[in-house]
Parts: C-alpha cells; structure tokens; sequence
C-alpha cells in the first residue's frame, strides 16, 4: 500500500497544469459555471486574441477580397464574416472591442449587383459547377445567416434589403444547383462538396420569416430533398443541412419534412460515424481507414444543436440525452487550453490522438463551438405552462416577466447542485430530469426529503414553489462499462476484453499529460485490474477542478513489470485545461 500511494504521489507531481473553473455558490447571478467558463474562454480567444487577432479587416477578408488582408478561407465568402455577425448578434459581447453597427455597415459595402459576396465572374451553369462555386456558395450561406441574426437585434432595413438580395441571387441559382447530376458529381468533394448548397437553407427559413415571402421557403424545401447519403462527405455540412431541414419542418408541419430528419439522424446515430464521445468524425466513411481521421469542432456543434432542436421539436428524451452526451464528451474534450476550438486526431481502439499539426480553427470552429454553447445555455431551464423544467445538470438560470430561477453547482461536486426560487410566479412548480445515466435523484428542502411525482422523464416536486426555496439535488451516477459496439458489459467477465468507463454522464479518460506513466513504453498489453467498487481519489485532481468527486482511481498491471500500479481516470472533458496530448478512453479490462 505504502509502494501505491508513493507511485501516486510522483504522478501528480507530473501532472500538467491549467485548470478549469471552480465550483460556485448560487447567489442571484450565476457565474464561472463549466459552461459559461468556456464560453468566455472561447469568446475572449475570438476578441481579444493575437494569432491570428480578428480586427475588422480580418473578418472582412472574405468579402472584400482585398490582396493586403488575404487569409485562410477567403474563397469561402461570408464564412468567418457570416459567423461573426451570427453569433454576437445572437450573443452580444458587452466588451467586445469590434463595433458591430461599423463592421455591417463595411460588410453591405461589398455586395455585389447580382446580390452575392464574393468572387462576381463565377457563372453558375451546372456543368460548369465545381469547387470555387460550392465554396462562395457555402460563405454566402453562412453569411446569410449572420444578415438575419443581425437583423433581428438591430432591424435595420438596409440590412434586410440585403439580405434579400442575396436571398434572390441564391433562389436564382438554385435550379443550376438542385440536379441529381449535380448532386452526384459533387457530392464527394471533400468540404467543398454538394453540402455548401444543401447548407443554405437554414438563412432561406430564417429570410422567410423575416419576409413572409413564399419563395425562399419553397427553395428550401426542394433543396434538402437532394442531399446525398453520408458516403464521404463532409459531416458539418451534412448535419446544418438537417438542421435547416427541421427548421422547414417547424414553419410548414409537413411530415414528410420531420421523417427526412429522424430517417437521416437514426441512420447516423446507429453506425460507426456516431463515436464513442458522442459526436461524429469531420468526414464519414472513414471509419478510421485514413491517416487524416478526426473530428471537427463546428460538425459537434451541429450535433448538439440538431438533438436539442429535435427535442424541441418532438419531445423525445432520446435527443436531449444525445445532445447531452456530445456536449459534455466531445465538444467539452475538442475545446483546447487556449479556448480554441478545432480538431482532434482519432485513434479507432485508443481516443484521441496528437496530429503533427494542432488543429485550433479559429475560422470556423470557435464562432460555431460557441453558438451551440449558447443554444445549450439556453435550455438548462425551460418552462412548460406553470412547470419549470431543469433539464441539464450545469449551472443556469430561467428568467421571464413571471419568475426567476437558478442553479449553481456544489463546490467539487459534480453531482449536487442548489436551486434557488429568487421570483417565484404563481402556483409555479419545480420538475428535475431524471437522466438515464442517474441510479437515484434526491430532492431535500431544508434538510426534508421531497415528495415527487413521476412525469415521463421529469421528478416533479409536489410543492408550489416559494420566493427563497433553495431544493438541494443530489445525484447518484450509475456505473457502466461498455464494449466495442457500444453495449453495456455484464458482469462477471471471463479474461479480458477491450471497454469504455462511463461515470454518470461523463466518459472516463487516461491522458499522457495527466497521468503519463500509463502508455509509456512498454505498454502495448497494459490492463486495468477491476475492482468491486469504485475507489474515488478527489485529492488527485487539480485545484481548479469542478469534477474532483468524478476522479477514479484505478490498478492496472503494465506490460512486463510485476505488481500492480495506481492510475486516475477522470472525464475527458477534463483535458481542456491542459496542453493538448494523447488521450486514451478504450482499456483493456479484467477481472
């Protein structure tokens, strides 16, 4: 025992540093909870950052197309500008040092008579459609959305002029575009694929609903209808094009709209592009036979927002677990330390792997990150007539005219969490999801167990909430280690096999940074040695964790040394806080 603990000992004396965010008190402004720490992180990368630093002139590089401010992507016109616009739009940043009002009105100086931004010698005949037009098309598409998200906070009618504009250039396109002959001959073209035209349906909705004018509505819905099967596209574009779809569906109620959606999703979630993180891979049909298999920030994000926006939609708990599980699994982990986010190499068998090259893609990946963070803050708490629903365990606040309410996270505990009642409304009750990665939810009120109902996948409290009620919650996570397809493990086991660790909602990691004594060599036939019970090591995990109750501490025997030795599992997402480096979630297992 006294070896154990000093082998131990030595391993976190070698952990790197950086730390998360600590765990707060409710008090009537929730801050530095894990999500809104890396929505600041992310968002001072973009404003305040030095390499490269996103001045105005930076932004606009893909629309004015001057020679001095050439950068990476500009043939894709209107991506980096279009995402700038869409998420501080949305979001407003009261710091940010980029006036919004000045950047438009430079932006709208580059529009071109025909409506477009971008490279105007382009012709769009369909046999001359190929890679530089997918790619104006796919900025465009993009820059739409940031014309109407702007609009909508600013309501500037030349800005709605222009968007319609560019509205009717795209629908004036569109028939060259939405051809089977086309779809077939582009629908592998890496990220300049059929995708940049399927993904221009999400700022046709949102121009219609500006415009109540029919044609932009009746674009989108024969667009969708010509997106390719997965094959080797590109996974961002596939999934926006989805999500554009399920926003069709949600303005015209037709079915056949809804059943495109769920079709396409079920396909995905049940193949082998829906990783063990909970995301997808940035191409599909990989499946890890290239050198060049990774994921992608902006298609995780995707992910998310199209879960939530069918949970939304539907009502299907399902969604909601699966969006749950990328976020916290996967965009959590593809966020780096320096708030970036981008790429991570994966290793079919392992995790996560180095590339030669750290991929932090400050061009896509980081405006898009931080737009479904958003959206995820968002529905933490909904309300559903007099019921306010706490849906995700992170830290957030549901307010309106009525009623204020909020949740803050015990200090290193991920697992408990206070609900404080500021503005109580009238005959307004408490309901609390009840996830399926939880054994047990307890709900007390100053020390008194509460009753509950059981309402679908919702506790709720049987008590009229009160100005200063504060429900501590408590959750007991369920253990679950599951195979190489993804399927729980029942025990016992006979010999070994190869598995995952899933702790409550998180899935359990090993990284060469944390714990770097794990994969040195020799380690090839390394095994973790099960034991009855999980055996916790919180005093392990750096100062700044907020999971330090979620830090296991395992025995493994390392290949070709006797005696068994310690090494701590923790969440992956965990890894944001240091250097980026190899990461392994599949172990060899026995009991």
């Amino acid at each position: 025992m006294k070896q154990i603990l000093i082998i131990l000992a030595v391993l976190l004396v070698s952990c790197a540093g950086g730390t998360g965010p600590g765990g707060v008190e409710p008090t009537d402004k929730i801050t530095d909870g894990e999500i809104d720490h890396r929505i600041k992180m992310v968002s001072d990368r973009i404003m305040f950052g030095h390499t490269p630093a996103m001045s105005a002139d930076f932004i606009l590089a893909d629309i004015s197309l001057k020679p001095e401010f050439k950068r990476r992507f500009t043939a894709f016109s209107g991506d980096i500008s279009g995402r700038y616009f869409d998420v501080f739009s949305a979001y407003p940043a009261e710091n940010n040092p980029i006036n919004m009002t000045e950047l438009m009105d430079e932006a709208l100086t580059y529009q071109h008579p025909d409506g477009r931004f971008g490279n105007p010698e382009l012709v769009f005949d369909p046999e001359k459609l190929g890679s530089p037009h997918m790619a104006l098309l796919w900025g465009n598409g993009r820059l739409l959305v940031g014309l109407m998200k702007y609009y909508e906070m600013d309501r500037q009618p030349k800005v709605l002029a222009a968007a319609k504009k560019l509205g009717d250039f795209i629908n004036g396109i569109a028939s060259s575009c939405a051809n089977q002959e086309v779809a077939n001959r582009l629908k592998d073209n890496s990220y300049m694929g059929y995708i940049c035209f399927t993904q221009l349906m999400e700022g046709l909705v949102l121009l219609s609903d500006e415009t109540r004018d029919e044609k932009y509505m009746q674009t989108a819905g024969q667009v969708y209808k010509f997106l390719p099967a997965p094959g080797k596209q590109h996974s961002h574009g596939y999934l926006n094009t989805l999500l554009g779809t399920l926003m069709l569906y949600d303005r015209t109620g037709n079915k056949e709209q809804l059943k495109f959606v769920t079709d396409r999703y079920d396909e995905l979630v049940n193949s082998p592009e829906n990783l063990i993180f909970g995301g997808v891979p940035e191409y599909f049909g990989e499946a890890g036979g290239s050198e060049d298999f990774r994921d992608e920030g902006c298609s995780e994000a995707d992910f998310i927002m199209l879960s939530l926006n069918l949970w939304k939609t539907t009502g299907d708990m399902t969604y909601l677990g699966k969006s749950e599980h990328c976020l916290i699994n996967h965009l959590f982990a593809n966020q780096y330390q320096t708030g970036d986010f981008g790429h991570r190499m994966i290793v079919p068998g392992m995790g996560l792997g180095l590339d030669e090259e750290i991929a932090r893609s400050w061009w896509c990946c980081n405006f898009h990150a931080l737009r479904a963070l958003h959206e995820t803050r968002e529905i933490i708490f909904t309300r559903k007539e007099n019921t306010i629903q706490f849906n995700l365990f992170l830290e957030g606040e549901y307010v309106d005219n009525e009623l204020q309410v909020i949740a803050g996270q015990e200090k290193n505990h991920s697992n408990q969490f206070k609900i404080r009642v500021i503005k109580p409304g009238i005959s307004s009750r408490l309901a609390i999801r009840k996830p399926s990665w939880a054994r047990q939810v307890g709900l007390t009120l100053a020390g008194e167990k509460l009753q509950t109902k059981q309402a679908g996948d919702y506790l709720v409290i049987d008590k009229i909430l009160k100005n200063g009620d504060q429900i501590d919650v408590s959750v007991e996570y369920h253990v679950k280690w599951v195979d190489s397809e993804k399927k729980e493990i029942a025990f016992p086991i006979a010999g070994k096999m190869q598995a995952a660790l899933f702790y409550g909602p998180y899935l359990m990691s090993v990284d060469g940074n944390f714990q770097p004594f794990f994969d040195s060599e020799p380690s090839l036939s390394n095994y973790l040695v099960l034991q009855d019970e999980l055996k916790f090591g919180p005093e392990t995990a750096p100062s700044g964790s907020n999971l330090k109750n979620t830090y296991v501490v395992m025995q493994h025997i390392h290949t070709d040394m006797f005696g068994k030795y310690p090494v701590v599992m923790r969440p992956i997402s965990e890894t944001t806080w240091q250097p980026a480096c190899k990461t392994r979630v599949w172990f060899t297992i026995s009991q």
